[in-house]
């Protein structure tokens, strides 16, 4: 224990600045003998932070690494809610780096229900109106660790608004907000569909992919009413696997695997039960499982897996009436699986 704590204070002077106390205390807590030592290196701890908090003003670095002490000591168990209203009021500073960090702290020590969430939301709103795109996209971020089902709701109607955003940036990190967003409470935004549907046709292939996100929790629920998207979403899938969507999207020589994974997932949700959609997909997702499979990587490998199951969905469906067919897919499909657990091994 001692010789890790050794090793990650020599890393920490070499990839953060941080004072000599900080890092005398992560050895000390390392090498700590019994809990009660460890509990007496926390203690010290606290005091240091009670008395830096009583001190009045303090400059950027001093105000990171007090925050990072608090996630510390409340990584190590102790209580930290005397510091809670601090932190909050951190999450406002005009320091770009304290304004991060004292959201991710706000994320890590605030419990679900306190009740000083209610303050945070309206820091995390005001940041939604500001000038510096950095900002704004800080607080979508923070919006992903801090919303509750109770919140999802109040943080909505900006969100939608940002994904609007002259900053590619924001209104892509806005987009894949509103997926969390959907997570927590479905029913939270009922007019996000003809958002998200826009955004498929942006001419910003980073847009169209962060939509993708947040359609599929719409389509997971009520596969039927987006029915009428197959067609588009079987063009956007011959993008990918062409790979027109640009080389940003290129990843070890697999052309958008992220993109047609998202896609094939989408399309096998929108083929259940619906035969016409299957037989619509069908072409496009054999050949983008041909292609996958060309390229003898773990990434083709899983572009392949997914291909498989979207197929053996469509197959399984007529197992009856085609047994021979979904017998086959079925049996291409555990061939695809155990191809990607090869290309783990691999690696």
């Amino acid at each position: 224990m001692s010789g890790l704590s050794s090793t990650l204070s020599s890393l920490a002077k070499r990839s953060i600045p941080i004072t000599s106390g900080f890092n005398d205390l992560v050895r000390g807590i390392g090498e700590a003998k019994s809990k009660d030592e460890e509990d007496g290196i926390v203690a010290k701890m606290v005091d240091l932070c009670r008395g830096a908090l009583a001190g009045g003003r303090r400059d950027p670095r001093t105000s990171k690494e007090l925050l990072l002490y608090l996630v510390y000591i409340d990584m190590l168990g102790h209580d930290t809610r005397w510091a809670h209203a601090w932190v909050i009021q951190l999450c406002s500073d005009k320091s770009l780096i304290v304004k991060k960090a004292a959201y991710l702290a706000a994320s890590l020590l605030l419990p679900a229900e306190s009740e000083l969430h209610i303050m945070l939301t309206a820091t995390i709103q005001a940041d939604f109106r500001s000038d510096n795109w950095v900002v704004v996209a800080t607080a979508l971020t923070a919006t992903n660790r801090i919303a509750t089902a109770e919140l999802a709701a109040v943080f909505v109607p900006a969100v939608i608004a940002l994904t609007s955003h002259a900053s590619q940036p924001v209104a892509r990190r806005a987009l894949l907000t509103l997926r969390r967003l959907l997570q927590l409470d479905p029913e939270a935004a009922p007019d996000v569909e003809r958002v998200l549907v826009e955004r498929l046709g942006h001419r910003e292939p980073a847009l169209m992919a962060a939509a993708l996100c947040s359609l599929r929790e719409l389509v997971a629920r009520r596969p039927p009413q987006y029915a009428g998207l197959a067609r588009y979403l079987v063009a956007i899938l011959k993008q990918a696997y062409e790979g027109k969507l640009g080389r940003g999207f290129e990843v070890h020589r697999a052309p958008a695997p992220f993109v047609q994974v998202e896609l094939l997932r989408l399309l096998r949700l929108l083929g259940a039960g619906n035969p016409g959609t299957a037989a619509e997909a069908a072409v496009v997702v054999a050949e983008a499982q041909r292609r996958a499979e060309g390229l003898g990587s773990a990434l083709g490998a899983a572009v392949a897996l997914e291909a498989l199951r979207t197929r053996g969905a469509a197959a399984g469906r007529g197992r009856g009436r085609r047994g021979g067919r979904g017998r086959d897919a079925h049996a291409a499909l555990g061939r695809g699986q155990r191809a990607v657990r090869g290309h783990r091994r691999a690696f």
